[in-house]
């Protein structure tokens, strides 16, 4: 922990000045030689698709209704964000804070008894949780230019914090073909279950993530950085149960000296 405070320290008070900022030649000419800053700041935006693992319950009220196993969730995410480079200019610290919503959507089958005309018979149902979480976050870590190019690794720890949880649970008749509709109003083979709920979501979420990129020169003192990432389980979503989460990035910022 200490290593990423250290991090954060120099990227917003660190200055260091190079005529070879981030590796870009912007010398105009070796008759008029510049020093450049080697502190930038950017604004940054990314898409995500996520594989959700877990084993944890569905409730209405207080009966369990099935287990969820496995899912998916689709996101994005604003930022701020810094780099520090150093003065070899190969390694830079960066140091992020933005806004992050995922979708995450889990669906389960299970069958059920019901009583028709003085028989047991058994009904398919489809629950399905369809939630919306909303996280303010701060990234930390360092990335490294491969063999004096412009293509990068970069390794980050991510810290999320959660500011909105809304979700929906909607359950659904899907067999056999002989099944009765819900009694609702007018009747139905789906409905929203209106207290249906995922106990002890974690307020806040550690992720290390591994990214690779190539930053794109755009002249003196800006340049472009296009990446893909992965987010990596490192802490369960819930108190109650298992629910882990594995994160696919494509994202894009814009940089220039401070």
């Amino acid at each position: 922990m200490r290593i990423f405070i250290f991090a954060a320290w120099l990227i917003f008070f660190g200055f260091n000045y190079s005529s070879l900022a981030q590796g870009f030649d912007w010398e105009l000419s070796p008759r008029l030689p510049q020093n450049y800053s080697s502190l930038f700041f950017g604004l940054g935006g990314s898409y995500s698709h996520s594989k959700e693992f877990g084993v944890f319950s569905f409730y209405e009220k207080d009966c369990n209704c099935g287990n969820f196993s496995g899912g998916k969730s689709s996101g994005f995410s604003l930022q701020l964000t810094s780099e520090y480079w150093l003065p070899s200019g190969l390694w830079s610290l960066r140091a992020a804070a933005g806004y992050n919503e995922t979708n995450p959507e889990f669906s389960s089958v299970s069958s059920l008894p019901i009583n028709i005309n003085g028989q047991e018979n058994f009904i398919d149902y489809e629950n399905t949780y369809s939630g919306n979480l909303s996280y303010v976050f701060l990234n930390f870590g360092a990335k490294r230019r491969l063999f004096e190019s412009h293509f990068y690794l970069a390794a980050d720890l991510g810290l999320s914090f959660l500011i909105n949880n809304k979700e929906k649970h909607i359950e659904k008749i899907v067999g056999p073909d002989w099944a009765p509709p819900f009694s609702t109003n007018p009747p139905s083979y789906s409905r929203i279950v209106a207290y249906g709920e995922i106990k002890d979501i974690y307020k806040m979420n550690v992720m290390p993530i591994i990214s690779a990129g190539y930053d794109v020169d755009l002249g003196t003192g800006y340049y472009m950085s296009p990446a893909v990432s992965c987010a990596l389980p490192m802490m369960n979503l819930i108190s109650s149960g298992n629910w882990r989460r594995t994160s696919f990035s494509l994202s894009l910022s814009l940089f220039r000296w401070f």
